[in-house]
């Protein structure tokens, strides 16, 4: 039997549809090797979830595919209950435990981005960040319900709030 393309692909994207006689076949014949190795790491390529980032490059450059640029990031329960010496402590927490405003995380949905509020003595620094740990460049922060707007060049330096707001969530708007 001589295997074709349609069984080669199969072979690896729906192995359970190939008949023995050809999985037989494609795993003798060393001439198929090369085309099979190109379907597995194809095969690997699609897996891979694409970022934010690139899936927003992507759009820049290819009309026809259309992808929001806008995320909305919504607050983590941080509400956890924590054995007695356990639970972690920030540099911004006070000493006594008593304090006005805690740090808060917001994270959308996919979990590709990350915002962080940290209190500090007059000042609210929010950082925006990349679970992926790439600089996120050109991008709009709104947050809710203020809707107060921040344009920003990259995020190596957090945004300073002068004061410490209700926050429901915030809008990631890559430019």
């Amino acid at each position: 039997m001589m295997s074709n393309e349609q069984n080669i692909f199969d072979f690896v994207f729906y192995p359970e549809t190939v008949s023995g006689e050809v999985i037989a076949e494609l795993k003798t014949n060393p001439k198929f090797r090369e085309r099979i190795e190109f379907y597995k790491s194809m095969k690997e390529e699609i897996s891979t979830p694409l970022s934010f980032q690139l899936k927003h490059k992507l759009a820049k450059k290819i009309p026809a595919y259309s992808f929001s640029n806008s995320l909305r990031l919504f607050p983590v329960d941080e509400d956890l209950q924590y054995a007695e010496g356990d639970r972690l402590s920030f540099a911004a927490d006070s000493p006594n435990g008593n304090q006005s405003f805690r740090a808060t995380t917001f994270i959308d949905e996919s979990k590709n981005f990350l915002a962080r509020f940290i209190p500090g003595d007059k000042e609210v620094s929010l950082f925006i960040l990349s679970v992926t740990d790439q600089l996120i460049k050109e991008f709009k922060v709104t947050l809710y319900p203020s809707n107060e707007i921040f344009t920003c060049t990259d995020n190596v330096k957090p945004i300073q709030l002068s004061s410490s707001k209700e926050i429901t969530s915030i809008s990631l708007e890559l430019l």
